[in-house]
């Protein structure tokens, strides 16, 4: 399986400093070899949505065929809001 950010995914990860953005990416990474691992959760309310929670932070995406799709990454107070 492969990741891919969407422009907000993009432009939330410029913001943050080097060693958060490490650690997210390398969640990312250890998702897309086995989606199942890590604190994984489908979000109420959607069949096609999930998040990882990373510390602080929610990432929030969806499996479609071969591709994670990285819809958004936002710290837990604001990462459900708008969805």
């Amino acid at each position: 399986m492969r990741f891919k950010l969407t422009t907000d995914a993009k432009r939330y990860l410029d913001t943050l400093d080097k060693p958060t953005v490490n650690r997210i990416y390398e969640a990312l990474r250890s998702m897309t070899r086995e989606p199942s691992v890590g604190d994984t959760k489908p979000l109420s309310g959607s069949d096609t949505l999930y998040r990882l929670r990373v510390g602080d932070f929610r990432i929030i995406y969806e499996i479609d065929g071969n591709n994670v799709i990285i819809e958004k990454i936002s710290p837990r107070g604001q990462a459900y809001k708008g969805l």
